[in-house]
């Protein structure tokens, strides 16, 4: 079994206050409202968008970053914009919602677009050689 103090949820702080609680009688949770670094090389973007508020993880190895998204809501362009703030995405992972290819940044070794993401064909053909699609059960390897 585990422990409750062992496992760690990083929430953001608008996250409804009902599964937080639950989710607590299970785990520490950690509420961020901005960046926040909650473990070595892994931080929150904090609390991105308006209507659809979510945050973005960003595991971070020197210079270089891997960004994982959830839906993307608050939009692609926001949420690499505070990524940069903490690591160069050198990989973005996650849904893309219906981001345009425009909003995937220059430079990106790999780019796995995942659930919900709109434009997979497009994104496909616009980086052919650093695309890998999402899927369950993948396993990636970013150091």
């Amino acid at each position: 079994m585990v422990m409750r103090d062992s496992l760690k949820v990083v929430l953001h702080k608008d996250f409804s206050k009902n599964l937080k609680r639950e989710i607590g009688r299970r785990a520490t949770v950690l509420e961020v409202d901005g960046p926040m670094e909650f473990a070595p090389g892994l931080w929150s973007t904090g609390v991105l968008g308006t209507a659809i508020k979510e945050h973005a993880l960003v595991m971070s190895s020197g210079s270089r970053g891997l960004v994982m998204t959830g839906c993307a809501h608050p939009g692609l362009r926001p949420i690499v914009s505070r990524a940069k703030e903490i690591a160069s995405p050198a990989w973005l992972v996650g849904g893309f919602h219906d981001a345009p290819v425009s909003d995937i940044p220059g430079g990106c070794e790999k780019i796995v677009p995942c659930h919900c993401t709109s434009r997979k064909e497009e994104i496909g053909s616009a980086y052919c050689q650093a695309v890998e699609f999402g899927v369950v059960g993948r396993s990636l390897t970013f150091l």
